[in-house]
């Protein structure tokens, strides 16, 4: 028979064919050299027949939050109605604003964080899209200082991470591709980029939990690590979104991805998004579409599975759909969680 592909082979086999299990593009390991494989042109996308998933559930309960139910402050919000809504639609974490909260008075700020102690709801994260790599320095200056401004105001509010992503060289928007986002001078950039805000918020405990983006610099697990090391600070954590690392080298592997991720980055994870992707099976070349959860690749029971072993609850924010579609999402994670011995956090 053949030998079962573990999780940690499946390491290591990725480790040695291109540095990191989960990259941009695959080459043929030197582990399937040695075997003389009778396929040795194939690209390996497709996921290994014998991969054994490990699913021992460990006991730290996943808190949901969903994107359709943010915590933005205007003058005329009703802020206890609000965190109670988010009780009421059976999530137990929610995704901030971004700035608006330092607009808030003092007496807000209070009612704020009696009624999510009432409700037992927490401020998972508060969110700012800014390119931090903008080519216009001025312009990258000036976004670097939106998330100093976010930073300042989870702080305010009592939230302990910002998400915010690298951005991209192009000048059109945070989150389009472009040609020299996979420099080292742009990977320097996102060093002094990160460092930036950090000393910009000296003082501070909100750390920053960067996220990665498919076509940015910060696009798989190691990466998130080689950012960590090169910034130098506690403050530079990880928001984990794997969604946003999947690539046609992963779509079919997330739950080596999965393990990845958890493997390489632990506890550095603060809070992690959730969404699903399906690649169209009607056109020729690669195109993904976000769809409910479920109805894609990722594999949600490992994902919940590997959050239930960290060292206390994370939220698992739910996000990328129409208000309306929610409700199904929610059931699929809580049925998935529930097949998989998770805790969902009540």
């Amino acid at each position: 028979m053949p030998e079962k592909l573990t999780r940690r082979k499946a390491l290591a086999v990725g480790a040695a064919s291109a540095g990191t299990l989960i990259g941009t593009s695959y080459s043929i390991s030197a582990q399937d050299k040695s075997k003389k494989s009778p396929l040795p042109f194939l690209t390996p996308w497709s996921p290994p027949v014998d991969l054994e998933r490990e699913l021992t559930p460990g006991t730290t309960p996943v808190r949901l939050a969903c994107s359709a139910y943010p915590m933005h402050y205007s003058d005329n919000i009703n802020i206890t109605e609000t965190v109670k809504r988010v009780r009421d639609m059976g999530y137990t974490a929610a995704m901030g604003g971004g700035h608006d909260w330092l607009s808030a008075p003092e007496s807000a700020i209070i009612e704020l964080k009696k009624a999510l102690k009432t409700y037992d709801v927490i401020i998972a994260e508060m969110h700012i899209c800014a390119n931090n790599l903008h080519p216009d320095l001025s312009e990258r200056r000036e976004n670097q200082r939106l998330v100093a401004k976010t930073v300042e105001s989870a702080e305010r509010v009592g939230a302990s991470e910002v998400t915010v992503c690298l951005g991209s060289r192009s000048r059109f928007g945070t989150t389009r591709t472009h040609r020299d986002n996979w420099t080292t001078e742009t990977w320097k950039a996102s060093v002094k980029a990160v460092r930036q805000i950090i000393s910009d918020t000296a003082g501070m405990k909100v750390k920053l939990g960067m996220e990665a983006l498919n076509l940015s610099p910060l696009n798989n697990p190691r990466a998130h690590l080689k950012l960590m090391e090169d910034v130098g600070d506690s403050r530079c954590k990880v928001c984990l979104d794997p969604q946003n690392m999947l690539n046609i080298t992963t779509y079919y592997r997330t739950t080596e991805l999965l393990d990845e991720c958890f493997d390489v980055l632990g506890e550095n994870i603060l809070a992690c998004h959730g969404k699903d992707v399906l690649l169209d099976p009607d056109r020729m070349l690669p195109k993904f579409d976000w769809v409910v959860h479920g109805r894609g690749t990722m594999d949600y029971e490992t994902y919940l599975i590997r959050l239930s072993r960290m060292k206390y609850p994370r939220s698992l924010l739910l996000e990328f759909l129409s208000r309306d579609q929610y409700p199904e999402a929610k059931k699929f994670v809580e049925e998935t969680a529930k097949k998989a011995g998770v805790t969902i956090y009540s």
